[in-house]
Parts: C-alpha cells; sequence; structure tokens
C-alpha cells in the first residue's frame, strides 16, 4: 500500500513538474529581451538562438550517459532578461522542484539504508514512466534575479566533501577500529586513544573528516548593481542553471569564467584553507585537525562597536551607508556582507529583508517570531542620535 501511495505521490509531482516547465520554456520564446548562452568555449549566442539554447538547457532533466543521442554537453553560462510575469512561472516551478526534492528525500529516509531508498526511489520513477529522470537535474533550481543588474560573471568554486566532528567521535571511530582489526593493533590504538583523552586535548575539539579525497567544482553567478542610494551591491548565486533576470531595459555585460575565456584563474577568489594536513590519529584516514586561524591585531585606534547598534539579533545590526543613511547590515546566506535600506523599505520592510535573507537561517516558527520582534523607531533615533 504504501509504494503505491509512493506512485501516486511521484506521478503529481513529476507531472506538475513536467507542465509548469513548459510554461516557463513556452514564456521564455514569446519574451524578446536580451539572451545570453555561452556552452564551454563556443561562441556566445544573443536574441532568440540565446533563448532555444536556454529553453533546451532548463529541459534537460534526463541522465545523457543512459542515451548515446544525449551527449553530455559542457558547462553553459546564460542568462535571460524577461518580464515579471515570467519571473512567476520561474518561482512556480522552483517550488514544485522543492516540493519533488522534499518528496524523494522522505522517501529514501524511510528505508534503512541508503541503497534500499534509492532503490525503490528508482523502481518508482519506473512505474512512473520516469526511469531516466536525474534527481539532481529535477531538485536544481533555477536562480532569479530582482535587482538592477549591469553586470553578471561566472566562476568556479573547488571544495573539499567534509564533515565537521569532534575529538570524541574519533575515539569512538577508534574503538570500534580496534574491535575490528583485533589483537594485532589494539595495543597501538589504545595509546591513540590515550593520546586523544589526554589534558592537552578537548573531547568537544571540532576535527574535519573528509569525505572524499577529490575536490568537487561548483559553478556561481556574481552579479552586481547600484541600489535606490547609489551604492553598488555585490551578490552570488548557484549557476549551473541558467539565470532569469526581471528585464529594466538596462545594457547587461556577461563574463563567462576567466578558465574559459583564456585570462587563467582569478587570483586571489575563493576562501582560504582551513583544513591542516594534520592526522588526527595514523590509523583513522581522512580525519584532520583544522588549521589554527592566524591571530589578527587590532588596530588601536579602531572605534569601538556602538552598543546602539545592537538589534537584540545575533547577527543584524543597524548602520550607515557610505552616504550616511541607516540601514540594517547582516552576512546574507552567501556569506557576503549586505545591507538592507531602512529609509527605502521603512523598518519592517527592512527587518523582515534581513531575518529572510540573513547567514544563520533559523526554523519557520522562529523566524516569524524574528520578524515580529522587529526594532522600533525608538531604537533608531538612539542609535542616529548616537552617530552625531
Amino acid at each position: 500500500m504504501e509504494y503505491q501511495q509512493w506512485i501516486e505521490e511521484c506521478s503529481l509531482l513529476c507531472g506538475w513538474l513536467e507542465k509548469q516547465l513548459r510554461k516557463v520554456t513556452d514564456s521564455l520564446l514569446r519574451s524578446s529581451g536580451f539572451a545570453f548562452y555561452q556552452e564551454g568555449c563556443n561562441s556566445p549566442l544573443t536574441g532568440i538562438i540565446a533563448r532555444n539554447a536556454i529553453s533546451r538547457a532548463i529541459s534537460q532533466l534526463d541522465y545523457p550517459e543512459q542515451d548515446q543521442s544525449l551527449k553530455k554537453p559542457d558547462d553553459s553560462y546564460a542568462v535571460a532578461c524577461v518580464t515579471q510575469d515570467v519571473i512567476d512561472q520561474v518561482d512556480r516551478l522552483n517550488m514544485i522542484k522543492a516540493e519533488f526534492r522534499e518528496f524523494h528525500e522522505r522517501l529514501r529516509s524511510s528505508y534503512p539504508t541508503g541503497k534500499e531508498g534509492t532503490d525503490v526511489m528508482r523502481l518508482v520513477l519506473r512505474r512512473c514512466g520516469f526511469s531516466r529522470l536525474n534527481l539532481e537535474n529535477a531538485d536544481r533550481l533555477i536562480p532569479t534575479i530582482l535587482a538592477p543588474v549591469s553586470k553578471i560573471t561566472w566562476h568556479y568554486n573547488s571544495s573539499q566533501p567534509s564533515r565537521r566532528r569532534t575529538l570524541n567521535d574519533a575515539i569512538v571511530e577508534l574503538r570500534t577500529l580496534q574491535d575490528i582489526l583485533g589483537e594485532p593493533t589494539h595495543d597501538a590504538i589504545e595509546e591513540e586513544i590515550t593520546r586523544l583523552e589526554g589534558r592537552a586535548y578537548s573531547g568537544n575539539l571540532s576535527v574535519a573528516q573528509v569525505l572524499r579525497s577529490a575536490s568537487v567544482q561548483s559553478l556561481r553567478i556574481a552579479y552586481s548593481y547600484m541600489d535606490s542610494e547609489g551604492s553598488r551591491q555585490r551578490e552570488l548565486t548557484y549557476g549551473k542553471n541558467p539565470a532569469f533576470v526581471l528585464d529594466r531595459n538596462l545594457a547587461l555585460e556577461c563574463l563567462p569564467p576567466k578558465e574559459v575565456t583564456g585570462n587563467g584563474v582569478a587570483k586571489g577568489r575563493g576562501r582560504p584553507k582551513v583544513i591542516s594536513s594534520r592526522l588526527v590519529s595514523r590509523f583513522l584516514r581522512g580525519w584532520y585537525h583544522y588549521e589554527n586561524p592566524p591571530l589578527k591585531k587590532q588596530s588601536s585606534n579602531r572605534k569601538a562597536q556602538n552598543p546602539h547598534a545592537k538589534t537584540g539579533v545575533p547577527g543584524i545590526w543597524f548602520a550607515l551607508n557610505r552616504h550616511g543613511k541607516p540601514v540594517f547590515a547582516f552576512k546574507s546566506t552567501t556569506g557576503s556582507k549586505t545591507t538592507r535600506s531602512i529609509l527605502r523599505y521603512g523598518i519592517k520592510g527592512a527587518w523582515k529583508y534581513a531575518v529572510d535573507h540573513m547567514n544563520s537561517q533559523p526554523p519557520a516558527d522562529v523566524r516569524n517570531g524574528l520578524i515580529e520582534s522587529a526594532p522600533t523607531e525608538e531604537s533608531l533615533e538612539r542609535f542616529l542620535e548616537s552617530c552625531r
């Protein structure tokens, strides 16, 4: 009975996905805004040819390697300027994609092992007529950009999949390994456990378990625009799918990654290395200590933090932009410092945006409570008075 329910729910979601995808592609092909599409090192396409290529790119949900006629394409770099109606259609498609992802994650987690859950999911897809569906492609959201964008660039990020663990976890792993390997290495592993349990270490000290030795490369889109106060803002989003930009009749500059254009790799980009080469134990493959963060000297003439800048929510604070106008400052989900104008959007509007987009996202019920507890006009006045 449960298996039949999986099939019915999957058929419904896949049908919605196909139907909404057709609506998006039809709306895209009817649009007339600027479009850019470049696949690998090939020459870029624009206009209706680019829109056709973008339509094919977002419609490709099957595994290409299962059909010789479907050649695995190079990475593509694409953007389409569209009307608000098309943006709304894309938002609806992204909602269905999110529902589908929630469904298959729920299905797979209901079985004892990941392999068993994946096997059942493939059987369900086969019964629904979607046996070649690539779940990663089906899940991948299509980025939408509403800001008045003037420049879009693509770049690659490389990262090593890892999991944050503790020394206590390492000790548990060593105990398990000790039972498996038996007498030949028992004493040597016991010495390692004794060393980790020594006073020089803390059981809650974080260590990294590298899940795969090979780096994973991901494609990102960076876009910049001028806000209403004349400040240039820069934000990031995922770049594997084409981006849909709200058409404002602005000249848009599109720059593929430097690795593709032949200008080499951009220097100084990316995050500093955080995982060291120091093994936690010679018996634990892939377990490493984190790098010790460098000590930063604080300048003696640096101003102390204004206590009136605090809002009561860690990670969001009052600030002044370069024009001296009040804003809420926070770190966005991409980790970059972002601001939201209070004069333009009002305290409640700017506050809601900051809570919805701050780096550490709380559960939905907590987030709703934070939105309701927006700072008052009096607290803003106290902050402005302290800055005079």
